[in-house]
C-alpha cells in the first residue's frame, strides 16, 4: 500500500494527466490542429483572442496604431493577453502560434485538475485512490468545454482552488502572504473575472468563519487580516489595475445603467437539465454551464441527506444553492456578478464558482461514506462494501466526464476551417515586412474588403478593431463618419474611402485575389501582385499631422467630417493646399516632427484623442483640442515649429506607485511575523 506522501503524488500526477489526455482524444474528434484541419479561432478567438496574441508576442510600448486610431495596448492587455502561460508562446515560431495556442489550452485543462486535486488534498488530508476523479469533473466541467474559444478566461478557474487553500490557510494559521500574491495575479492576469473571484473570497470567508463555532478572537482577528491582504493584494496589481479602470470608464459600457424591471430569466427544470451530460453549450443569453458530472450531483444530495449532517451543514448547503440560482436567474443579482452591467450574450460567467463548490461538497459526501445502502454487518464485510462502491462511482464518473468531453468538443465546439483561416499568412507576413515603415515614417494599411483586428495580427497600422476595451469616443466617431461597426460598442470595421484614406494616412491597400472589391474610385496603383493578394498604393496618403488652409474644424461633428473636408479636398488640390508635418521619429507613444507655416492654423492629427496625450511644441507644453468629435488637433501660430506628442498610460505611475507600496507593506508584515514567531519559539 502507498504511503500519504506517495498517493498524494500520484493523485496530483493522475488529475493533470487525465484531462490532458481525455482533450487530446476529443481535439483528434474534432479534427483540431494538430491532428485535422480545424483549430480553435472561431467566434472571438478569430477576431479578438488570436490576433491579440500575436500583437502580445510584438508588443512594444503601451500604446499602439495596429487598430482604430490608436488604443492603448496595457489595458487591453489586462483583458485579454496577461496571462503568464502566454509566455510559452516565445518558445515556437510564428507559423505554428496557432498550434501552440492550442498546446496551452490543453495544458489549462491539465493545471485546472492539478489545482483542484491540491486543493482538494490540502483541506481533507485524505488518502483514496480515486481523488483525481473529482479533480478531472473540475477540469472537465461544462464551463471550460463551453468557453473552450475564451482563451483568457481559463487562469482564473486555476487559480481558484489554490485561492480557497490560501484562505483556508489564513484562516487555520494566519498565513497571508499566499492569499495577497495569488489574489494579485488573478487580478493580473484577468482583472473581468477576477472580479467574479474577489466575491468569491469574501463568501468563502464568510463560509470559514460560520461553518463551525470558532471564538470571536479569532473571527476578528481573521477579518481584520482577510482585509488587510486583500488590499494589499489588489495593490500588488495596481499598475495594470488602475490604467485598466480608468480605461473601462471610456467604454460605452461604463455608462449602461440596468433597464427594466427585475424578472427571472429561464424555469427552474431548465438548470436542473445543465446538470446533465451530453447538453448543448450555452452561448448566447441561455442557461449558465453547470455540468460537472451528474454523478457529482447526485452525491452533493447525499451530502445534504446524510443523517450526519449538522443543521448548520444543511443550512449552508441549502443557502449555496438558492443564492446560486437567483445568481444565475435574478437579473439584479446577474447584474452584480457581471461588475455591474448585463453580459454580452455568454451567459453565467460566475458558473466556475458553483462548480468548484458544488464538488467540495460532492467529494466530502465520497470519502465520508455518505451513501446510505445496506451493508454487510461485520465492519470488515462494511469497508469491502464501500471501498467496492467507491471504486464504482469513481469509474463511472471518469466514464462520464470523458464522454461528454469528447462528445462536446467534437459536436458543440465552435472550430475554424484551419487551411482558410492560414491562407494568406505567408504573403501577409512577407507584405508587412517588405512594406514596414521607416523609424521617420507614419502611414496604415488596411484590407480592401473590411476584416476585424488584422493590424494586430499582422503587425500593420491598420484601422480595423474589435475589443471591449474600446473608447466609446472611438466607437461613436467611426459609426459617425459610415464605417461598419458591430456589437453595438465594441468593434469597427474600415470601409475604403478615398477622402477618409487620405486624412488617415492609408498608404497601402490590400486585395484579396479570390474576393476581389471595386475599388475604381480610390485612385490607386498597383505596387505588387502575388499568387493570393495584391498590393495597391494610395499616392495620396497624408502625413500623420496636417494644415488645411481656411478650415476651422473645432465645433464640427463626426457626421460633418466628410462634407467639410471634401470641400476642401478635390481632386486637384491635395497636394498643393493641405501642408504636411515632416515626421522626424515615430514611436507609438512619442512622435516627433516639423512643420513650418507662413500663418495660423490648426494642426489636425490622424490620432484618436484619448486620454494621455501631451503636445509639446518648441518644448512648450500646450492644450490641445478635439476635431471632429475625436482627432487630436492643436492651435499653431506662424513659424517654425518642432512638435512633439507624448502618451502617457493614464493611471499608471498613481498604479506603479500603489504596487511599491503594497509590496513593501507585504514584505514589513511579513517581516514582522516571522520576527515575533521567532521570539515566542525562543
Amino acid at each position: 500500500m502507498l504511503s500519504l506522501q506517495e498517493d498524494r503524488k500520484w493523485q496530483l500526477f493522475y488529475s493533470f494527466l487525465f484531462p490532458v489526455f481525455i482533450m487530446l482524444i476529443a481535439f483528434a474528434a474534432k479534427n483540431i490542429s494538430p491532428f485535422g484541419g480545424r483549430n480553435l479561432m472561431a467566434m472571438d478567438g478569430y477576431a479578438q483572442y488570436y490576433p491579440m496574441l500575436r500583437q502580445y508576442l510584438r508588443a512594444g510600448s503601451d500604446f499602439s496604431f495596429a487598430g482604430g486610431l490608436g488604443f492603448n495596448r496595457l489595458t487591453q492587455s489586462a483583458y485579454y493577453t496577461n496571462s503568464p502561460l502566454w509566455l510559452l508562446l516565445r518558445l515556437f515560431p510564428v507559423k505554428y502560434s496557432i498550434q501552440a495556442v492550442h498546446f496551452i489550452v490543453i495544458l489549462r485543462f491539465g493545471l485546472a485538475g492539478l489545482s483542484f486535486a491540491y486543493f482538494l488534498l490540502r483541506r481533507y488530508q485524505v488518502q483514496t485512490r480515486y481523488l483525481f476523479a473529482f479533480a478531472s469533473a473540475y477540469a472537465l466541467s461544462a464551463y471550460n468545454l463551453a468557453f473552450i474559444n475564451q482563451f483568457m478566461w481559463m487562469d482564473i478557474v486555476i487559480l481558484l482552488p489554490l485561492l480557497a487553500a490560501a484562505l483556508l490557510s489564513l484562516w487555520e494559521d494566519g498565513h497571508f502572504l499566499p492569499y495577497a500574491l495569488l489574489l494579485a495575479l488573478a487580478l493580473y492576469s484577468n482583472f473581468y473575472l477576477a472580479y467574479s473571484l474577489c466575491l468569491f473570497a469574501v463568501l468563502w470567508s464568510f463560509y470559514l468563519l460560520f461553518k463551525e463555532k470558532e471564538k470571536t478572537k479569532k473571527r476578528l482577528l481573521f477579518l481584520l487580516r482577510f482585509a488587510a491582504s486583500s488590499l494589499l493584494g489588489a495593490g500588488l496589481s495596481a499598475f495594470v489595475l488602475l490604467p485598466a479602470y480608468l480605461g473601462l470608464q471610456n467604454t460605452l459600457a461604463a455608462g449602461l445603467e440596468p433597464t427594466g424591471s427585475l424578472k427571472m430569466y429561464h424555469p427552474l427544470w431548465q438548470y436542473f437539465q445543465q446538470l446533465l451530460p451530453f447538453q448543448k453549450i450555452s452561448l448566447v443569453f441561455e442557461v449558465p454551464n453547470l455540468y460537472a458530472g451528474l454523478l457529482t450531483f447526485l452525491l452533493a444530495l447525499c451530502y445534504l441527506f446524510n443523517k450526519k449532517r449538522t443543521w448548520r451543514d444543511r443550512v449552508i448547503f441549502i443557502l449555496f444553492l438558492l443564492f446560486s440560482y437567483l445568481s444565475f436567474n435574478f437579473n439584479a443579482l446577474d447584474y452584480i456578478w457581471h461588475g455591474f452591467h448585463y453580459p454580452n450574450q455568454l451567459p453565467g460567467r460566475q458558473s466556475y464558482l458553483f462548480i468548484f463548490v458544488l464538488l467540495l461538497f460532492a467529494f466530502t459526501a465520497y470519502k465520508e461514506n455518505s451513501l446510505e445502502i445496506p451493508v454487510l454487518e461485520n465492519e470488515a464485510g462494511k469497508r469491502k462494501n464501500y471501498r467496492g462502491l467507491k471504486t464504482l462511482i469513481a469509474v463511472l464518473l471518469l466514464i462520464e466526464l470523458s464522454s461528454n468531453a469528447i462528445f462536446t468538443v467534437s459536436q458543440e465546439t465552435w472550430a475554424a476551417n484551419h487551411p482558410a483561416y492560414i491562407r494568406y499568412e505567408e504573403e501577409m507576413l512577407y507584405l508587412t515586412e517588405k512594406y514596414a515603415p521607416g523609424e521617420d515614417e507614419f502611414y496604415r494599411t488596411e484590407f480592401l474588403k473590411p476584416h476585424h483586428n488584422q493590424g494586430l495580427r499582422y503587425g500593420y497600422n491598420g484601422l480595423g478593431y474589435y475589443s471591449s476595451l474600446m473608447s466609446g469616443k472611438s466607437y461613436k466617431f467611426f459609426a459617425d463618419i459610415g464605417m461598419e461597426v458591430y456589437a453595438k460598442n465594441v468593434s469597427t470595421n474600415f470601409v475604403p474611402d478615398r477622402i477618409v484614406d487620405n486624412i488617415f494616412a492609408v498608404r497601402y491597400l490590400i486585395q484579396k485575389n479570390s474576393d476581389p472589391v471595386d475599388f475604381e474610385d480610390l485612385h490607386l496603383v498597383k505596387v505588387e501582385e502575388l499568387k493570393e493578394l495584391t498590393l495597391y498604393e494610395n499616392p495620396d496618403y497624408f502625413s500623420l499631422g496636417f494644415v488645411i488652409d481656411g478650415l476651422d474644424s473645432r465645433g464640427l461633428t463626426a457626421s460633418e467630417m466628410r462634407e467639410e473636408l471634401g470641400k476642401h479636398l478635390g481632386p486637384a488640390a491635395i497636394s498643393q493646399k493641405v501642408q504636411f508635418m515632416t515626421l522626424d521619429s515615430f514611436k507609438p507613444d512619442r512622435i516627433q516632427g516639423h512643420l513650418t507655416l507662413e500663418e495660423e492654423g490648426q494642426l489636425l492629427t490622424s490620432i484618436g484623442s484619448e486620454e494621455g496625450w501631451s503636445v509639446y511644441v518648441n518644448g512648450e507644453k500646450l492644450t490641445p483640442f478635439e476635431a471632429y468629435d475625436y482627432l487630436l488637433a492643436i492651435p499653431l501660430p506662424a513659424g517654425q515649429h518642432h512638435l512633439e506628442f507624448v502618451y502617457r498610460t493614464p493611471g499608471k505611475a498613481a498604479g506603479t506607485l500603489l504596487t511599491l507600496l503594497s509590496a513593501a507593506s507585504l514584505l514589513l508584515w511579513y517581516g514582522l511575523k516571522n520576527k515575533r514567531q521567532k521570539s515566542v519559539r525562543e
